[in-house]
């Protein structure tokens, strides 16, 4: 190189140097690294579809359990209203005297029984609303369902 050209007149081998590098892969140690690297990759896809799917199955789970429980509840309401009519019809009955005092104590039994699975299918209900709407990430309040009656047997 003319020492014109670097502005000044003197230089010596010290002032000008390059550098190259560059690393074979002999072992195929870094092809190895990188494939193990796309492979950790691909498993961490792997692992957040298998989340989704599992998510999803929960919460179609929960929504059906939902649905269950207020067909069953819709049904428990349904007898507690009959068992409420049984134990009016059985109390006139034993207050004309048609039937012994039992009867009458029988029919309050079975409408304090059918009130109470009542009471605990709602309860269930209500459990099921929410787990469905932390399932969904949502508080119970903002998550509106709305029941479907089972179809009717053929």
């Amino acid at each position: 190189i003319p020492p014109r050209f670097l502005g000044f007149t003197w230089y010596t081998q010290t002032d000008l140097a390059a550098q190259i590098d560059y690393s074979f892969d002999f072992w195929g140690k870094q092809q190895a690294e990188l494939a193990t690297r796309i492979d950790q990759a691909r498993a961490a896809q792997t692992e957040a579809q298998a989340v989704r799917l599992g998510l999803t199955s929960a919460i179609v789970s929960a929504y059906f359990a939902w649905q269950t429980d207020q067909a069953q509840l819709y049904d428990a309401e349904a007898l507690v209203r009959l068992q409420a009519r049984l134990h009016a019809l059985s109390a006139a009955r034993v207050q004309r005297g048609l039937d012994p005092e039992d009867a009458a104590t029988r029919a309050r039994l079975q409408l304090s029984q059918s009130e109470a699975q009542s009471v605990a299918l709602a309860g269930a209900g209500r459990s099921q609303h929410a787990v469905l709407a932390a399932l969904v990430g949502v508080a119970p309040a903002d998550l509106h369902l709305i029941a479907k009656p089972l179809p009717a047997p053929i």
